[in-house]
């Protein structure tokens, strides 16, 4: 529901569903379950447009936390996007930290990506 709030614009609404939604998620599935993962992001992607940007990043840090968890093939992936984003709002000067800090460690799963690459060209 938190989606559809955020794509009519009505951030505050989809801030409140994100919200709930982590609640129940982690009181019913833990910290790390793969749904949840995808909240965080979207958390962090609202509070974003909405200027929280030290919350926005603390949302995406829970969702890289959580990514490098679980180690599957495609969160790989995942987890490149959460850090550069990271890196991103670092560098509109919304923050005193180093954005290249990120970027860098967003690079160094290049390797990660090559495998899985060669894993999908099994299929």
């Amino acid at each position: 529901m938190g989606n559809v709030y955020a794509e009519l614009g009505q951030l505050d609404d989809a801030l409140q569903h994100y919200s709930r939604a982590i609640e129940e998620f982690e009181r019913t599935l833990g910290t790390s379950h793969h749904p949840l993962l995808a909240i965080f992001t979207n958390m962090a992607v609202v509070l974003y447009e909405r200027g929280v940007c030290s919350i926005s990043i603390h949302y995406y840090n829970r969702a890289q936390t959580a990514y490098e968890q679980h180690q599957g093939r495609y969160n790989c992936l995942w987890i490149v996007d959460t850090i550069r984003n990271i890196g991103y709002i670092l560098n509109e000067g919304t923050d005193n930290e180093n954005p290249n800090e990120y970027y860098n460690k967003a690079l160094s799963y290049t390797p990660k990506i090559e495998d899985l690459e060669s894993a999908m060209e099994d299929y």
